[in-house]
């Protein structure tokens, strides 16, 4: 950790105006929007005159000659196009469909358990059970019981009244056609009183080719002990495994490591001395720190060498280690630091996270990957993942969340890294080519899918609403700093429905001013 106090002393010249790209709410935040969405209709172009909007220009503009004047900045050549960054990766999930069931109804999970404690605490641990898969009537068995652990999961959502689980099979195991794995989760959704918000972001995400392995998200009725317990969507661990972030056992010539990392500021409470061990810290001027935990290799197994004494282990964990922070460093504060980005991740991820406006950006559930195998090795960005309070669920004005309601362009202006990336002007190019190509197959189709979502969701949203009933309550950290007054006023699934749709299409007249159509 030599090296951090030099990187330190760089930092702040490196990355001094890498401020908000525009914190001034717009109306395209602010405005209601009831006009029918296609391609056509979501343009307004009497917002190019926005008065903001300019403003946020020259600033950007400004910030790039002052950094170009500390040093030589990093350049994309002009020419480049994504296929020649990134080839297009070759996906092994296929299109699954996420509403599984007959009669216009979903499957039911039913999970057995030998208690029911793990519901009243956060203790750590697996109690046994057993899971199968059936019709919601019954009738016909999908997956016969089988032996698995199950135990809550989650950060804030953990609290929640509806409570989020994770699933240990004794043995691997597959669903619905997914890769058999032994960890799966159960994503309750609770905030999200549409529950669909998750669902629609990995879904786009699935959509757009340059990024890697993407969860799948199928929507299930959960029953506990014989008795219902609410709408759920069914996704892979977010882990290094074979069919999701498939990293394990990757290495490159000189037995270099793969990684698996997460963008988690929670961590330094978790591993209070777990730094350069467990994760990494790195300031970062006029922005909040990123700290990158390691998800693979694991520390965990790391003090599992330590207890065994085993040294070589040990010693190649601690190496690999040094070489991710060296990695890492270059990444974040080097002025050829797109050597070490795969570009097209970065652009496909910015655009999800963007338009659907997720507020865990540049703090947590942000995921990242090293394949060392490569000939090139990059930080490739994803996947996505944890969009239950994203767009528009969050409402604060003037309280903790204020950055995420006064900026347009959040991503870019909580972001550090990606703040740094749109300083260069190839960069801004190429996500505006990205944009307009995959504008209306997949961010316009989003309104499809919301369409259909409502249709097949029918039955089991008003089964979950009778179990879970919308409230006012404001109970949990989240319910009390966060979620909007007018959002949590809403008064049944249909309206929610409608806020989001409206959201959304702001978010899309937004992302068609800057980025073009």
């Amino acid at each position: 950790m030599k090296k951090k106090s030099l990187i330190c002393l760089i930092v702040s010249a490196l990355l001094i105006s890498c401020q908000n790209v525009n914190t001034s709410s717009s109306e395209f935040e602010s405005s209601s929007d009831s006009s029918i969405i296609d391609s056509s209709s979501i343009y307004d172009s009497s917002l190019e005159s926005s008065e903001s909007n300019n403003e946020s220009s020259n600033e950007e503009s400004s910030s790039s000659e002052e950094i170009s004047s500390i040093e030589e900045s990093s350049s994309i050549e002009e020419s480049s196009t994504l296929e020649e960054l990134t080839p297009k990766r070759e996906r092994t999930d296929k299109n699954i469909n996420n509403f599984l069931g007959s009669d216009n109804d979903l499957y039911r999970i039913n999970i057995t358990t030998e208690n029911e404690e793990f519901l009243k605490n956060n203790i750590d641990e697996y109690t046994k059970g057993s899971l199968s898969i059936t019709e919601q009537d019954e009738t016909k068995v999908i997956l016969d019981s089988k032996a698995m652990g199950i135990k809550l999961r989650g950060n804030s959502t953990r609290s929640a009244l509806k409570k989020p689980f994770k699933i240990k099979f004794d043995k691997k195991q597959s669903l619905f056609g997914l890769k058999a794995a032994k960890k799966w989760v159960l994503l309750a959704n609770y905030y999200d009183k549409s529950n669909i918000r998750n669902y629609l972001a990995y879904l786009t995400a699935n959509k757009l080719t340059y990024l890697g392995f993407q969860p799948s998200s199928i929507f299930v009725d959960v029953y506990l002990n014989n008795n219902y317990y609410g709408l759920f969507l069914l996704c892979e661990q977010m882990e290094e495994n074979k069919g999701r972030v498939d990293v394990e056992d990757k290495v490159s010539a000189n037995g270099l490591s793969s990684f698996f990392l997460e963008v988690d500021e929670r961590i330094k409470d978790e591993y209070k001395d777990g730094e350069g061990k467990a994760y990494f810290y790195f300031p970062i001027e006029g922005k909040s720190p990123y700290y990158f935990s390691f998800k693979y290799p694991s520390y965990d197994d790391y003090l599992e060498y330590i207890e065994k004494n085993d040294e070589e282990s040990i010693s190649k964990y601690d190496n690999n280690i040094s070489w991710l922070y060296e990695f890492l460093s270059n990444a974040l504060y080097s002025p050829n630091y797109t050597d070490y980005l795969d570009i097209s991740s970065f652009i496909d991820y910015y655009l999800v996270e963007e338009f659907f406006k997720n507020v865990d950006v540049g703090s947590t559930s942000q995921f990242y990957y090293i394949d060392s195998s490569q000939e090139n090795i990059k930080l490739t960005a994803g996947p996505v993942w944890d969009f239950d309070i994203a767009s528009g669920a969050i409402d604060d004005h003037t309280g903790v969340y204020n950055m995420y309601y006064n900026s347009e362009l959040f991503v870019r202006a909580r972001d550090p890294l990606y703040a740094k990336l749109f300083l260069n002007d190839d960069f801004s190019k190429l996500v505006k080519k990205r944009y307009q190509e995959v504008r209306d197959e997949v961010f316009l189709s989003v309104f499809d899918e919301i369409d259909i979502a409502k249709e097949k969701l029918a039955k089991a949203q008003e089964r979950n609403v009778s179990k879970w009933p919308l409230s006012t309550e404001r109970n949990t950290w989240i319910e009390i700093y966060a979620l909007g007054n007018d959002y949590l006023e809403l008064t049944s699934i249909n309206e929610h429905y409608d806020y989001l749709t409206s959201f959304l299409k702001r978010r899309l007249k937004a992302m068609d001013f800057h980025y073009g159509r």
